[in-house]
Protein backbone atom coordinates (compact mmCIF):
# COMPACT_ATOMS: atom_id res chain seq x y z
CA UNK A 1 0.00 0.00 0.00
CA UNK A 2 1.64 3.55 -0.74
CA UNK A 3 1.80 6.43 1.11
CA UNK A 4 -1.07 8.14 -0.24
CA UNK A 5 -3.47 5.66 0.32
CA UNK A 6 -2.09 4.75 3.79
CA UNK A 7 -2.40 8.82 4.85
CA UNK A 8 -5.97 8.79 3.36
CA UNK A 9 -6.82 5.91 5.37
CA UNK A 10 -5.85 7.23 8.44
CA UNK A 11 -7.61 10.60 7.66
CA UNK A 12 -10.39 8.28 7.12
CA UNK A 13 -10.10 7.10 10.61
CA UNK A 14 -9.36 9.99 12.35
CA UNK A 15 -12.25 11.57 11.23
CA UNK A 16 -14.37 8.55 12.83
CA UNK A 17 -12.37 9.09 16.07
CA UNK A 18 -13.53 12.19 16.16
CA UNK A 19 -16.88 11.67 16.52
CA UNK A 20 -18.18 10.68 12.59
CA UNK A 21 -19.97 8.23 11.81
CA UNK A 22 -19.15 5.53 9.43
CA UNK A 23 -21.53 4.94 6.44
CA UNK A 24 -21.99 1.95 7.99
CA UNK A 25 -23.23 3.35 11.15
CA UNK A 26 -25.84 5.76 10.06
CA UNK A 27 -27.58 3.72 7.00
CA UNK A 28 -31.54 5.58 6.81
CA UNK A 29 -34.03 3.23 8.87
CA UNK A 30 -31.01 1.65 11.27
CA UNK A 31 -31.90 1.65 14.19
CA UNK A 32 -30.88 5.93 15.70
CA UNK A 33 -31.41 6.96 12.43
CA UNK A 34 -35.15 8.07 10.78
CA UNK A 35 -36.30 7.04 7.44
CA UNK A 36 -34.80 9.50 4.46
CA UNK A 37 -37.34 12.52 3.18
CA UNK A 38 -37.08 13.47 -0.35
CA UNK A 39 -34.60 16.35 -0.69
CA UNK A 40 -37.42 18.68 -2.98
CA UNK A 41 -39.21 19.44 0.50
CA UNK A 42 -36.38 20.75 2.43
CA UNK A 43 -36.74 24.45 1.91
CA UNK A 44 -33.27 27.15 2.84
CA UNK A 45 -33.81 29.95 5.10
CA UNK A 46 -31.78 32.26 6.31
CA UNK A 47 -28.65 29.56 6.22
CA UNK A 48 -31.16 26.49 7.82
CA UNK A 49 -32.67 23.58 5.54
CA UNK A 50 -36.21 23.52 7.14
CA UNK A 51 -38.78 21.29 6.70
CA UNK A 52 -42.47 22.27 6.67
CA UNK A 53 -41.38 26.00 8.11
CA UNK A 54 -39.25 23.94 10.93
CA UNK A 55 -35.26 23.06 10.76
CA UNK A 56 -34.47 19.88 9.69
CA UNK A 57 -33.00 17.17 11.55
CA UNK A 58 -32.49 14.37 10.46
CA UNK A 59 -31.75 12.39 6.38
CA UNK A 60 -33.32 13.49 2.88
CA UNK A 61 -32.10 11.52 -0.50
CA UNK A 62 -32.20 12.88 -4.02
CA UNK A 63 -32.60 10.37 -6.81
CA UNK A 64 -31.60 10.27 -10.53
CA UNK A 65 -34.38 9.77 -12.87
CA UNK A 66 -34.19 6.04 -13.17
CA UNK A 67 -34.92 5.84 -9.25
CA UNK A 68 -31.14 5.25 -8.31
CA UNK A 69 -29.64 7.03 -5.08
CA UNK A 70 -28.23 10.39 -6.19
CA UNK A 71 -27.45 11.74 -2.95
CA UNK A 72 -27.89 11.20 0.83
CA UNK A 73 -27.41 14.45 3.52
CA UNK A 74 -27.70 14.28 7.00
CA UNK A 75 -29.00 17.59 8.97
CA UNK A 76 -29.48 18.59 12.43
CA UNK A 77 -30.92 21.35 13.20
CA UNK A 78 -31.27 22.58 9.90
CA UNK A 79 -27.99 22.26 9.39
CA UNK A 80 -25.39 20.02 7.22
CA UNK A 81 -24.14 17.67 10.12
CA UNK A 82 -22.37 14.01 9.24
CA UNK A 83 -21.95 12.22 6.40
CA UNK A 84 -22.93 13.69 3.18
CA UNK A 85 -22.36 11.26 0.17
CA UNK A 86 -23.71 11.28 -3.76
CA UNK A 87 -23.43 8.81 -6.55
CA UNK A 88 -22.93 8.44 -10.02
CA UNK A 89 -25.91 7.20 -12.79
CA UNK A 90 -23.58 4.13 -12.72
CA UNK A 91 -24.16 3.39 -9.21
CA UNK A 92 -20.57 4.48 -8.18
CA UNK A 93 -20.21 6.58 -5.07
CA UNK A 94 -18.73 9.75 -6.53
CA UNK A 95 -17.98 11.95 -2.66
CA UNK A 96 -18.21 10.90 0.59
CA UNK A 97 -17.66 14.44 2.94
CA UNK A 98 -18.08 15.12 6.59
CA UNK A 99 -19.86 18.48 8.04
CA UNK A 100 -20.06 19.71 11.04
CA UNK A 101 -22.98 22.59 11.23
CA UNK A 102 -23.08 23.10 7.59
CA UNK A 103 -19.20 23.23 6.95
CA UNK A 104 -16.76 20.89 5.42
CA UNK A 105 -15.32 18.98 8.72
CA UNK A 106 -12.94 15.76 8.57
CA UNK A 107 -12.37 13.82 5.51
CA UNK A 108 -13.94 14.41 2.02
CA UNK A 109 -13.23 11.35 -0.38
CA UNK A 110 -13.57 11.53 -4.60
CA UNK A 111 -13.88 9.06 -6.82
CA UNK A 112 -14.51 8.87 -10.74
CA UNK A 113 -17.14 6.77 -12.51
CA UNK A 114 -15.11 3.65 -12.44
CA UNK A 115 -14.71 3.41 -8.11
CA UNK A 116 -11.31 4.50 -8.76
CA UNK A 117 -10.01 6.94 -6.01
CA UNK A 118 -9.27 10.58 -7.12
CA UNK A 119 -8.40 12.64 -4.34
CA UNK A 120 -8.84 12.57 -0.52
CA UNK A 121 -8.52 15.81 1.75
CA UNK A 122 -8.94 16.32 5.56
CA UNK A 123 -10.82 19.53 6.81
CA UNK A 124 -11.36 21.62 9.77
CA UNK A 125 -14.18 23.91 10.65
CA UNK A 126 -14.34 24.66 6.69
CA UNK A 127 -10.95 25.13 5.92
CA UNK A 128 -8.96 22.84 3.82
CA UNK A 129 -5.70 21.39 5.82
CA UNK A 130 -4.64 18.99 3.66
CA UNK A 131 -5.01 17.16 -0.22
CA UNK A 132 -3.64 14.45 -1.64
CA UNK A 133 -3.67 16.84 -4.68
CA UNK A 134 -1.48 20.05 -4.68
CA UNK A 135 -3.51 22.11 -6.43
CA UNK A 136 -6.25 22.02 -3.97
CA UNK A 137 -3.84 23.78 -1.19
CA UNK A 138 -3.75 27.93 -0.83
CA UNK A 139 -0.32 29.13 -2.45
CA UNK A 140 2.45 30.25 0.07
Amino acid sequence: MNALKIRGVALWIAAAAAGFASAADTAPGAAGEPAAVDYARLGWKKGIYTLDGEPFTGVAEQRHKDGALKARYRYRNGMLHGLAEEWLENGRKSVESEFADNVRHGATLYWDENGNSLKRQRWEKGELKESSDPNDLPKK
